[in-house]
């Protein structure tokens, strides 16, 4: 299925995307702990604090962007394959996590719509895009 011409963006964009997870959980995990406690202690380490969930957000983002590209070429190719119904939801739903991830990214989290609306778009992207490639045919 990983050598199927039609999937390689986007499994390459899911590859990506799980590198980016990483490094986001891993920057949470390691210092928003030790950045909340300096910070706690000294006030002038709040900026640096905010920073720290400002990147982790920011991967977070580019994760889902991806996640959301990787449902937009999936599903288009399932629409080739003749499952119209769910490829174009999918496609559909690709794109709406791709707009709403990058304008977070480009404006900040509060910018134009609350953050959730990205994130949830993005996991339901990723649902999707799941099911696609669940139902994939597996080409030899």
């Amino acid at each position: 299925m990983v050598q199927a011409n039609h999937y390689r963006v986007g499994w390459s964009a899911i590859a990506i995307s799980a590198v980016f997870n990483l490094v986001q959980v891993s920057i949470g995990l390691t210092m928003f702990g030790p950045f909340r406690e300096a910070a706690s202690q000294l006030e002038a380490l709040g900026p640096a604090t905010g920073a720290v969930v400002a990147l982790s957000f920011m991967i977070y983002y580019a994760a889902k962007l991806l996640l959301g590209f990787a449902a937009l070429i999936v599903g288009m190719a399932k629409m080739t394959e003749g499952s119209k119904a769910l490829g174009s939801v999918t496609a559909l739903v690709g794109v709406v996590a791709m707009l709403a991830n990058a304008m977070l990214m480009a404006f900040g989290r509060d910018a134009f719509l609350p953050s959730p609306v990205a994130g949830g778009s993005g996991v339901l992207a990723t649902l999707l895009l799941g099911l696609c490639l669940m139902s994939a045919e597996r080409e030899d």
